[in-house]
């Protein structure tokens, strides 16, 4: 059984990604690669739990909880 190359992006195409986000107002809070040479660039209001904060805070003050 043979397995497929892997064909991981090289340095240079992750920071033009990179670039290419904060370029267009992307708050980069991380970034992922894959195997496949997928570049997926993460805001970082993405990666925070604040919304589910707002949401309890919003019930607590309302008086649901």
């Amino acid at each position: 059984m043979s397995r497929a190359k892997s064909t991981y992006p090289s340095r240079a195409a992750v920071r033009k990604a990179i670039n290419d986000a904060r370029a267009n107002g992307i708050d980069v809070g991380g970034y992922e690669i894959a195997p496949s040479g997928v570049i997926r660039v993460l805001d970082v209001r993405a990666l925070s739990p604040r919304g589910a904060e707002d949401l309890f805070e919003q019930q607590l003050a309302q008086g649901l909880i």
